[in-house]
């Protein structure tokens, strides 16, 4: 149901690779109501809506996920793919050059070290960030009555419905490592459709992520204090 991934590449975090919104991936910037944190403004969902709508994709910028915040998760993620302690989880690829772990719930990351804290901390805010996405989407969609006929906990046209339907937090957390490459370097993952019903994805800004839109393959722009949805 969620899929959030932390790309860190081999010349660690660019802050400098600012790329500007594009039509294909639009910056919406997550407002929330004044008087409730997780939930979004009409303004708000309406964006993200219709860039999921007419692209399927968009960045966003949310103060659930603070610049400083990305940066330790990054940090922190390079240092665990790299942590010998850690190689019960972490996978190299045996032909291509990358790493990755398969982080399956908060409560998989060892809370042992201060690196490891700042991960907890980084899934907790997706999750939160996650729900807020997901009354985007339902009042996007014109659910937005909070009372029901039925008396039923959660109607079926309550801005809440599919954050009920993922209240399991059936999610996980992928963490990957791509080093450097040259021009005999070929794809370092191949073309695919990911699984779930959300994925939010943060990088160093290393160029290299594409995605399929309106036909064709499109680089997905690097924003710094943004995340891809």
């Amino acid at each position: 149901e969620g899929f959030y991934g932390v790309v860190v590449s081999g010349v660690g975090y660019v802050g400098s690779k600012t790329v500007n919104d594009t039509p294909h991936f639009p910056l919406v910037h997550l407002e929330l109501e004044d008087d409730d944190r997780n939930h979004p403004t009409s303004a708000t969902a309406h964006q993200v809506t219709s860039a999921l709508r007419d692209t399927g994709f968009l960045v966003i910028q949310t103060p659930i996920l603070p610049l400083d915040l990305q940066r330790r998760a990054l940090k922190s993620a390079s240092r665990f793919l790299a942590s010998s302690s850690n190689s019960n989880v972490v996978t190299r690829h045996p032909s291509d050059p990358k790493t990755y772990a398969m982080l399956e719930g908060v409560n998989s990351i060892p809370d042992s070290s201060l690196m490891n804290g700042d991960l907890r901390e980084w899934y907790e805010a997706l999750r939160v960030t996650r729900d807020v996405l997901l009354r985007a989407i339902a009042m996007g969609l014109g659910m937005t009555s909070s009372s029901s006929p039925d008396d039923n906990d959660v109607p079926d046209h309550s801005p809440d419905y599919f954050v009920n339907l993922h209240n399991e937090n059936n999610d996980a957390m992928r963490l990957l490592n791509y080093p450097p490459g040259d021009e005999n370097t070929g794809n370092r993952c191949k073309e695919h459709s990911d699984y779930g019903t959300l994925t939010l994805l943060l990088t160093d800004g290393v160029g290299g992520l594409e995605a399929y839109v309106d036909g064709a393959w499109r680089a997905v722009p690097y924003v710094e204090g943004g995340v891809v949805v």
